[in-house]
């Protein structure tokens, strides 16, 4: 199914139709936006600089045909999601103005550390931040935007994930916990949904090695662009066989799918096993590209 197809459930009565993106200045943040813009919606786009939120929006309206670029309105929301406590005033003054037709939340941000460090030589501050970056901001989030995305459902909150959630690797334990947490609270939110008979689908997506501002190419069947695997993702958010709604977890990459699935099959020692001789063997390289 394609992308514009699976998201017409979501593009329902008069526009605009706004959709969130956290951290969207980059990487698979940036794709989420500009792909949401290309198929109608109109964007609130987070980030820490201004100036880079600026510079954004001008590369995806540019990049917009002509007949979608007059309906496409594209919004700023500046907040330091790592802070501690993170920054919500600016979204939270942009959500109580009224009127606005939230229909999608894309809760993308996170962050890992590229150089593996052991947990012991990991400063309190950069394991807080991280803490913070992945786990509450994205909870506050959600919990600020769930109200307008009950008053235009069905809507759909969408929760980025990692196969670290099944994998959890040595020298990344704070990012294989908090994307662990992630998984767990979009399901809790899932089945929250269900049991208030709200149509809002919460999805937790989950990539795998994604060329992107934590991955450096060339791209790989296993290791995609974002631009490929965004465009996976979103197709993939259509109404399950069984359902009216997309299912609470996804894998959208067919080769990250067919690992995941890997994983959940074979005895835990195992997948440890496989598990640390990748990490080993990409903290080698990494060491061996930083000489």
């Amino acid at each position: 199914m394609s992308s514009s197809s699976s998201l017409k459930r979501y593009q329902h009565g008069s526009g605009p139709h706004w959709a969130l993106v956290t951290g969207a200045t980059n990487g698979m943040g940036f794709e989420w936006a500009r792909q949401l813009a290309a198929l109608g919606f109109s964007l609130l786009l987070h980030g820490r600089s201004a100036e880079k939120l600026e510079t954004t929006r001008q590369s995806i309206l540019e990049g917009l045909p002509a007949g979608i670029k007059s309906e496409v309105k594209i919004r700023p929301v500046v907040a330091d999601a790592g802070s501690n406590p993170p920054q919500m005033a600016e979204l939270e003054a942009i959500l109580s103005e009224g009127g606005l037709n939230l229909r999608v939340v894309v809760n993308n941000i996170g962050i890992t550390n590229e150089e593996y460090p052991r947990l012991e030589d990991t400063s309190d501050e950069d394991v807080i931040k991280m803490a913070t970056l992945n786990m509450i901001f994205p909870s506050l989030v959600a919990r600020k935007t769930l109200p307008l995305l009950k008053k235009s459902q069905p809507s759909l909150m969408v929760n980025v994930s990692s196969l670290g959630a099944w994998a959890p690797s040595p020298y990344l334990s704070v990012y294989s916990g908090s994307k662990a947490y992630n998984l767990q609270f979009s399901r809790a939110l899932y089945n929250e949904m269900i049991l208030e008979n709200a149509q809002v689908d919460v999805v937790a997506i989950v990539p795998g090695t994604v060329i992107s501002g934590m991955n450096d190419g060339p791209p790989t069947s296993f290791m995609p662009l974002s631009s490929d695997w965004v465009a996976s993702a979103l197709s993939s958010l259509a109404p399950s066989f069984f359902s009216s709604r997309p299912g609470p977890v996804i894998v959208p990459w067919t080769p990250h799918s067919r690992g995941a699935k890997f994983l959940n099959m074979v005895p835990v020692s195992l997948a440890d096993r496989m598990t640390r001789n990748f990490v080993k063997n990409a903290k080698e390289k990494k060491g061996k590209e930083g000489k």
